[in-house]
């Protein structure tokens, strides 16, 4: 019996979804620099960065202040962004849209193309 208890919780442990991570974090303050998500996703903290980030993002994530990035997204990526005054312009296939969720003042997410 004791064996089939433990099954039972193994079986509740690998039934819970996880949240999944991002599969590259850039954390900075003031930089420039040009990414590449390659196809994956980015989380980026930090202020005042200038970024050019390629690839296909499937997920972006941001958090921090005054910062503008360009990003290139895969077709139905999501953008999630917390923080103030951040400008996000976002580049897809055309016809391909993107989730954007954002919180905080003076944020601007807009397409480039």
């Amino acid at each position: 019996m004791r064996k089939t208890g433990l099954a039972i919780v193994a079986a509740a442990v690998i039934a819970v979804p996880a949240f999944a991570e991002a599969d590259q974090t850039f954390s900075g303050a003031g930089q420039r620099n040009t990414l590449d998500c390659d196809g994956g996703s980015l989380r980026v903290e930090g202020a005042s960065n200038e970024l050019s980030i390629a690839g296909g993002c499937t997920a972006l994530e941001v958090e921090g202040a005054s910062n503008i990035i360009q990003v290139d997204m895969a077709p139905g990526g999501t953008i999630t962004l917390v923080g103030a005054s951040n400008r996000i312009r976002w580049s897809a296939p055309k016809g391909a849209k993107v989730k954007v969720q954002a919180t905080g003042a003076g944020n601007q997410v807009l397409r480039a193309n």
